[in-house]
């Protein structure tokens, strides 16, 4: 399991979010792949309450908060 920096930490912890999906009825799972599809991510690795995205540098590029079925895409990568 990736363990975030407390630059990630704190850019998840104060993002808006970028795609909302509380709106959307149905369930965690179907507003997680929604994300997905919306973003052309994949491979998330969840850690617990959201799933996390990161690039091929290991800098985290979005994640998913799958309890408040939001997430946000970075405009900038974070490491």
């Amino acid at each position: 399991m990736q363990t975030l920096t407390q630059a990630q930490s704190n850019a998840i912890n104060n993002s808006t979010y970028t795609h909302n999906y509380a709106f959307v009825a149905g369930d965690t799972d179907s507003n997680n792949a929604q994300f997905e599809a919306d973003t052309g991510l994949s491979n998330g690795e969840d850690i617990g309450g959201i799933t996390v995205y990161f690039n091929s540098k290991n800098e985290l590029i979005a994640f998913f908060d799958y309890e408040l079925d939001g997430g946000t895409v970075f405009a900038q990568a974070v490491a």
